[in-house]
């Protein structure tokens, strides 16, 4: 079944370390525009992980749906009120990253039970939650240290994410349907 859904899993990592390189090398850049690139992303992010229970129907299949929902709706809001989302960006960015570190924990967990190799979906997970609390322990920070920490999550994240896209494509045999 992973063999089938590998590219989403690809697409999420290049999206978010493109957008960590962005975020990085033009931090100063205004708040609105950052709300929206980042808005952006997370919309195409919601859209996968919607997607991916859709398409799979794996055990926790609603937790994910549910979860692609609510980061399609951040995404949404980002771009159609970016003046308004930029003063509560941090916290936006928090929730939705501890949420989605808690489903790639969930997606994990049932993934292992189906003999996949899932290390890369427990650090990504992990590293979410951790991240999305120190966001709401510091929300104060500058607009240009979020937006390096930020750039550093996607590029870490998205590292992650296509280590995982590439061991779960090589370990699809030539006979088996990709």
């Amino acid at each position: 079944m992973a063999s089938r859904i590998w590219w989403i899993a690809l697409v999420r990592g290049l999206l978010g370390i493109v957008l960590g390189l962005m975020l990085i090398v033009w931090p100063q850049e205004s708040a609105e525009a950052l709300v929206m690139l980042i808005g952006a992303f997370v919309v195409a992010i919601g859209l996968a992980m919607i997607l991916l229970p859709l398409m799979t129907r794996v055990v926790g299949w609603g937790v994910s749906l549910g979860s692609g929902m609510l980061t399609l709706a951040i995404g949404l809001a980002a771009l159609l009120a970016p003046a308004f989302v930029a003063t509560i960006m941090i916290w936006l960015i928090a929730a939705w990253v501890i949420v989605t570190g808690v489903t790639e924990l969930l997606g994990a967990a049932a993934a292992r039970s189906l003999g996949a190799d899932v290390t890369a979906l427990w650090i990504v997970g992990a590293v979410s939650v951790l991240f999305g609390l120190v966001l709401l322990a510091w929300p104060g920070a500058g607009i240009v240290a979020a937006a390096w920490a930020i750039g550093a999550y996607f590029l870490v994240t998205g590292a992650l994410l296509l280590w995982h896209a590439i061991s779960t494509r090589q370990t699809v045999s030539p006979t088996s349907p990709a």
